[in-house]
């Protein structure tokens, strides 16, 4: 019984083995359309990307900080 389990795994990795390289058949082709999307979106992606992310949590803080001293200012009971 212990024979046939082995048999089976070893057919499973075979299989497996034979099949994982023909799974790049080609889908990484694009046509130019999605080159120059991909290239633009990059671009952008550099463009806006911030390495400082002190800078970035500063702004963000300050925006909350406005917005939440709004919401308290309209919500406090006129005397």
């Amino acid at each position: 019984m212990g024979g046939s389990a082995a048999k089976v795994v070893f057919i499973l990795f075979i299989t497996l083995a034979i099949t994982m390289p023909r799974l790049e058949a080609g889908i990484a082709e694009f046509d130019d359309f999605l080159n120059a999307q991909a290239e633009e979106a990059h671009e952008i992606a550099v463009e806006s990307y911030v390495p400082t992310p002190e800078f970035v949590t500063t702004v963000h803080l300050s925006q909350e900080n406005s917005k939440r001293r709004g919401l308290r200012d309209s919500n406090t009971p006129s005397s």
